[in-house]
């Protein structure tokens, strides 16, 4: 069953962005060992990847078409595909916002097509006036409305409680 830290730090806020950029790095590290004949660095997934119809003869993971860095057509693994895209997504932890409830969306071919989740400072946000329009983390860590939830595979997410 799950667990509830009700007085989380900041820190601890800070350490589910670093274990989020943990995970990405593992599966990129993973596809990268699984695929010693494939250089990552020489791989460019900005103009998209088109699937070939054919699985790789070893691990059958269904291949697409991308570009390398010459711009020239190149084949990965489906598996090295999404770490590429996820790997993209890391987060900066040394910035002053959170970002939490991280959703991944899957296409068809179970390739990794978006990410989105939430994004709040730290500090509140002041409008023109001077009054706060959204309240940063701070605040809703003062006001007991930030909690931590360790799921019980161990993996920790952001709960803020609405008002």
């Amino acid at each position: 069953m799950p667990s509830t830290n009700t007085d989380p730090t900041i820190e601890e806020i800070k350490n589910i962005e670093i274990a989020f950029n943990a995970l990405i790095d593992t599966e990129y590290e993973t596809a990268d060992a699984r695929y010693p004949d494939i250089d990552l660095d020489e791989i460019d997934i900005t103009d998209g990847a088109n699937f070939l119809g054919r699985v790789h003869e070893t691990t059958g993971e269904p291949m697409f078409q991308v570009r390398n860095n010459s711009l020239m057509p190149a084949e990965i693994p489906r598996d090295m595909l999404n770490a590429l895209r996820k790997v993209s997504c890391k987060i900066n932890t040394l910035d002053a916002e959170i970002h939490h409830n991280c959703r991944w969306k899957i296409d068809s071919q179970k390739v990794v097509s978006a990410l989105s989740w939430t994004i709040q400072n730290l500090e509140d946000s002041i409008g023109r006036d001077g009054e706060t329009t959204i309240p940063g983390i701070a605040t809703l860590l003062k006001a007991g409305r930030v909690h931590i939830i360790t799921e019980d595979d161990g993996t920790k997410r952001l709960s803020i409680i609405e008002e």
